[in-house]
């Protein structure tokens, strides 16, 4: 008989874009909150996991269209893009409030459609 490693302890949870099987601290969970989208491991509401600092999962992700399915509500393709800059942005511009990050995005466009 082949030796097996043994099954891991705690907790085990499935990242929505590589379909990966992890321990919940190699993974960053995405929550769907009232009406934003909102990074943290112990908010409160339906959850995604996803694998922490690997954009490919992210992109696997996207493509496939886990966050709508695993979120059980509709993800709008704004809320992606600016999950995306949040969860992988350099550590200085590093912002976790999506709601500041979402209102500052659409500022931006409104600037640059008033000319």
């Amino acid at each position: 008989m082949p030796d097996r490693e043994p099954a891991p302890r705690g907790p085990i949870r499935t990242c929505v874009g590589c379909r990966r099987r992890r321990s919940p601290d190699e993974l960053v969970r995405i929550v769907a909150a009232a009406t934003t989208l909102v990074i943290g491991r112990n908010a409160a509401g339906r959850g995604a996991w996803l694998c922490r600092d690997d954009p490919g999962c992210f992109a696997l992700a996207v493509r496939r269209r886990a966050f709508p399915r695993a979120l059980r509500r509709p993800v709008a393709d704004a809320e992606v893009e600016v999950l995306g800059r949040l969860l992988f942005a350099p550590a200085e511009q590093d912002v976790r409030d999506y709601g500041a990050a979402c209102a500052a995005d659409a500022g931006a466009r409104h600037q640059t459609m008033k000319g």
